[in-house]
């Protein structure tokens, strides 16, 4: 198994067209890969990652964090 973490504003062109090429060709032997795990912080790029996964028919687990997920003490 391979984990990859990426750090990228998916909400750009520019990001989500990276995004795109990752899930379609950054799986083992540049395959499409097989699970996106979704630990974004904030609506718009959960809707992005959304739309990209519904359109590619990509399996996607979003992890569900709140947009306040700070506690103020």
């Amino acid at each position: 198994m391979t984990i990859e973490a990426h750090h990228l504003n998916i909400t750009t062109q520019e990001g989500y067209s990276q995004l795109k090429s990752k899930l379609l060709t950054g799986g083992l032997n540049q395959e499409r890969v097989n699970l996106v795990l979704s630990c974004v912080d904030n609506y718009a790029a959960r809707m992005t990652l959304n739309t990209l996964c519904t359109q590619e028919n990509q399996i996607w687990i979003e992890s569900g964090v709140s947009e306040d997920a700070m506690v103020k003490i």
